[in-house]
């Protein structure tokens, strides 16, 4: 077994306003789990409130929902 295998690739996609934002990375099934029960999602600086969730046939796993800035408010385009 692979190391590899101990890891998904996560994406989190902003979809609010005229045009997607999205970060993508490998992350560790532990914290995977983590993300799938939070309302918020982290990913390479970037925070959304969680609204949806996909994941595919290759087990990759997509958050959408919008964007938040430091603050904690929503970032409005």
């Amino acid at each position: 077994m692979g190391l590899m295998q101990n890891f998904v690739t996560v994406t989190i996609v902003d979809n609010k306003g005229q045009s997607a934002v999205s970060n993508t990375t490998q992350v560790d099934i532990e914290h995977v789990k983590l993300m799938l029960t939070s309302e918020y999602v982290t990913l390479v600086g970037m925070t959304i409130k969680k609204e949806a969730v996909d994941v595919d046939g290759r087990g990759n796993v997509t958050f959408y929902g919008t964007q938040m800035n430091r603050n904690g408010d929503f970032l409005t385009r």
